[in-house]
C-alpha cells in the first residue's frame, strides 16, 4: 500500500550521516514510547523511527526500545557509505516511498524486487540507470537482510558500490534434450491417452482409486474415498512429490506410467506432458537454465526467474 500524502511528506530528506546525525539529536523523543524512541516522519507512528549505534545512524521499522527488535532499513556509516538492508525479496510500495523520500533517489519494485535508479562505475566509465538491490532469494519474513552500499557523488546523486548486474534466464537446450530423454515413451504415452479421449486428458474417481489404493478415510456419507495423487504444487514434500512423479515417468511400467499421468492431470490440468517434465525438471535443477546478464540499466523480466529462487 502506498503512502498518504500527509505521510510521504512528512519524512525528511536525509541524503547522508551528517544530515541523520543532526536530524537523530534534534527531534525529540516521544513521550510515553519505550526507550526514547525518535520517530522519522510523523509522531503518530512510533514504528517508523531513527537511532544511533557504533555503526552509525539507522532509520528502520520497529516500535520498542530495545534495539534488537528493531530493524534497520537504511544505515548512515560515519565514513559516509549509505546502506540500504532488503529484508527479504517482497517489496512494497510503502518501503520504496520511505527510501525515495528519505534518501532523494528512484526506487520501484519489479518482479518482487527491489530496483533503484543510480550511478555506478563499470571500468572507469560512469553509467546511469536501473539496478536490482541484493536479495538472497528467501521468502520468509525470518529471513537475513541482504546489504546494497552506496556512496554521494560530488553531484549528490547515489552511486551504487557493490552493485550487480541483472540477469534473465532460458533452459539450455542441449541440456534440456539430455535430461528429458529419458522420458520420451511416457510424453508418447500421455499424448495416446489424450487422443483416445478425445483431447482433454482426464481421469475419474474409479481410475485414480484403482492406480492409488484406497485410504482408511471416509467421507461425510461413510463411503471410502481414493487417496489423491501426490500434489506438485503444494503440500508436505514437494521435492519429494516431484522426484517420485520423475521415477514414475522415467518406467517403463503400464501402471507407473498411469500414475505419472494422473499426478501430471491432478496438479497441472491439461497442460502437455513435456511443459510439467520441463517444469519439474527446472525446480529439480536450476542449472539446465543459462544465464543471460544485461548491463544497459535497464528494467529487465525474467520469466525463469521462480526457478532460481532458493
Amino acid at each position: 500500500m502506498a503512502l498518504n500524502w500527509k505521510t510521504y511528506n512528512a519524512i525528511p530528506r536525509l541524503y547522508n550521516y551528517t544530515e541523520a546525525k543532526k536530524w537523530h539529536d534534534n527531534i525529540a523523543p516521544i513521550r510515553g514510547c519505550a526507550g526514547k524512541t525518535r520517530p522519522v516522519g510523523r509522531r503518530d507512528q512510533p514504528w517508523f523511527s531513527i537511532w544511533e549505534t557504533g555503526a552509525g545512524i539507522h532509520v528502520g521499522y520497529g516500535r520498542y526500545g530495545e534495539l534488537s527488535k528493531r530493524q534497520t532499513l537504511v544505515l548512515y556509516h560515519h565514513g559516509g557509505t549509505i546502506q540500504i538492508h532488503r529484508k527479504n525479496r517482497w517489496s512494497c510500495a510503502s518501503t520504496n516511498e520511505r527510501l525515495d523520500r528519505l534518501l532523494g533517489g528512484n526506487f520501484r519494485t519489479h518482479q518482487y524486487d527491489q530496483w533503484v535508479r543510480c550511478k555506478w562505475h563499470d571500468g572507469g566509465v560512469v553509467r546511469r540507470g536501473w539496478l536490482p538491490l541484493h536479495c538472497n532469494g528467501k521468502r520468509g519474513w525470518d529471513a537475513d537482510p541482504t546489504v546494497s552500499t552506496f556512496v554521494r557523488d560530488a553531484a549528490g546523486d547515489l552511486v551504487y558500490l557493490d552493485y550487480v548486474y541483472p540477469a534473465t534466464h532460458k533452459p539450455n537446450k542441449v541440456r534440456m534434450k539430455e535430461a528429458l530423454a529419458p522420458f520420451a515413451g511416457f510424453m508418447t504415452f500421455v499424448e495416446g491417452l489424450r487422443k483416445l479421449q478425445g483431447g482433454t486428458l482426464s481421469f475419474t474417481t474409479e481410475t485414480r482409486a484403482e492406480y492409488f489404493g484406497w485410504s482408511e478415510h471416509t467421507d461425510y456419507r461413510g463411503n471410502p474415498y481414493p487417496n489423491t495423487p501426490p500434489n506438485l504444487n503444494w503440500g508436505a514434500d514437494i521435492p519429494g512429490n516431484r522426484r517420485q512423479v520423475l521415477q514414475w515417468a522415467a518406467s517403463d511400467d503400464y501402471d507407473d506410467r498411469m500414475k505419472a499421468a494422473i499426478t501430471m492431470t491432478n496438479s497441472r490440468g491439461g497442460t502437455s506432458a513435456r511443459s510439467v517434465l520441463v517444469d519439474i525438471l527446472l525446480r529439480q535443477d536450476n542449472t539446465l537454465l543459462d544465464a543471460v546478464v544485461h548491463k544497459e540499466g535497464k528494467l529487465v523480466t525474467d520469466r525463469y526467474k521462480s526457478y532460481t529462487w532458493a
